[in-house]
């Protein structure tokens, strides 16, 4: 199956739109900021957007594994 990354600015509704995509096409919902925090996948913070970088291939050997 394919995956399918939403992202958006906070409180658009990502999530909701996300488990309702996953909830359609029997997919499986993986809230990846949750990943992120509780596994400190982050290589750093971005003081221009005021948010963690994302380690990317430490995101992707979890999400895969």
């Amino acid at each position: 199956k394919p995956n399918i990354l939403v992202t958006g600015t906070p409180g658009a509704g990502k999530t909701h739109f996300a488990k309702k995509i996953a909830e359609n096409y029997g997919m499986r919902f993986l809230e990846v900021s949750k990943i992120v925090t509780e596994n400190k996948f982050t290589d750093g913070f971005d003081d221009n957007l005021h948010c963690p970088i994302l380690d990317e291939d430490k995101v992707s050997v979890c999400v895969y594994a």
